[in-house]
């Protein structure tokens, strides 16, 4: 189940902020520019290569093509017996930012992302058929919190997805609870 936690930037210990519900958590979200919606991906995607996850949500992912101009989608896959997963993960838990907004689709698994806006640092735990749209240049650092993990990535720019990184620690200072792991 999606879980948005939100804390005061500058005070880690106390929980300003705690929902499972989908309606309480897309509306933080969305005073704070953060577009979330819930979109269940099409079945048995974990055994599936790109083209047939692709085929799988044709109808979901030309919709999302048509109403928000992205100009390339790809699939990204963590698992355990790939090799970068440690450095991708490990890069990814470094706060950073992007040129694009950054637009994921969680086909299967589930991950975190923490983000830093407005005074307050939210931790969105979110799982299969979440679809977050973090606005470019909000910091925010994200990992995977089960593996596999598949999301879906939509890009407006070329080259907007690569990561610049702001040198604070939001993952390691804004810990999540365990029953999310």
């Amino acid at each position: 189940m999606s879980r948005l936690i939100g804390w005061a930037v500058d005070v880690p210990e106390v929980v300003v902020f705690d929902s499972r519900r989908a309606a309480q958590v897309g509306g933080e979200l969305a005073r704070h520019g953060i577009a979330f919606e819930r979109r269940p991906p099409g079945p048995g995607l974990r055994d599936l290569d790109d083209e047939a996850i692709f085929a799988a949500n044709a109808h979901a992912v030309d919709e999302m093509r048509r109403a928000s101009g992205f100009v390339s989608i790809d699939i990204a896959r963590l698992h355990e017996d790939t090799p970068a997963t440690r450095e991708l993960r490990g890069r990814f838990l470094e706060e950073h930012v992007h040129e694009d907004d950054e637009v994921r689709w969680i086909l299967d698994g589930a991950g975190v992302f923490w983000l830093r806006m407005d005074g307050r640092v939210f931790a969105l735990c979110c799982e299969a058929g979440d679809v977050v749209s973090i606005p470019a240049g909000t910091p925010h650092a994200f990992d995977a919190v089960t593996l596999p993990m598949t999301a879906m990535r939509f890009f407006r720019v070329p080259g907007g997805w690569t990561a610049r990184p702001t040198g604070r620690a939001l993952a390691q200072v804004f810990p999540i609870p365990e029953e999310v792991r």
